[in-house]
């Protein structure tokens, strides 16, 4: 699934009027990296948004555009959670709640906040 970040650097390529393998060249990385990022399977290596912005002279709105969508991508990258460390009840818990958070309210959010403080105190 193609992230934020993805799309605005397709956009780009497209907009320079560039086939992959051209934006991958100047950027010097392989044309299946920059695919790869292009469709959210990788992420963005360090400074490989400044040296878009440097090739292709990005107009700040687009700069920012990126930066965000880079920041966005890293935080979901940090939000994973690896399952596999848990029982089955474990999982099934976790699961349940991700599936029904959006129908809790604001109270039932807090009361679930209380109990995880509370077991970090621990």
């Amino acid at each position: 699934m193609a992230t934020q970040y993805g799309k605005i650097l397709r956009k780009i390529r497209i907009d320079q009027d560039e086939l992959l393998k051209d934006m991958a060249n100047k950027l010097e990385v392989s044309s299946a990296f920059l695919s790869s990022i292009e469709n959210g399977r990788k992420a963005p290596p360090a400074n490989f948004t400044a040296r878009i912005k440097e090739l292709y002279s990005l107009t700040s709105e687009i700069y920012y555009d990126l930066i965000r969508a880079e920041r966005e991508y890293d935080f979901h990258q940090k939000q994973i959670i690896d399952l596999s460390t848990y029982d089955m009840e474990g999982r099934e818990a976790i699961v349940s709640m991700a599936r029904h958070f959006d129908s809790l309210d604001a109270d039932q959010i807090e009361e679930i906040r209380k109990i995880i403080s509370r077991s970090e105190g621990k």
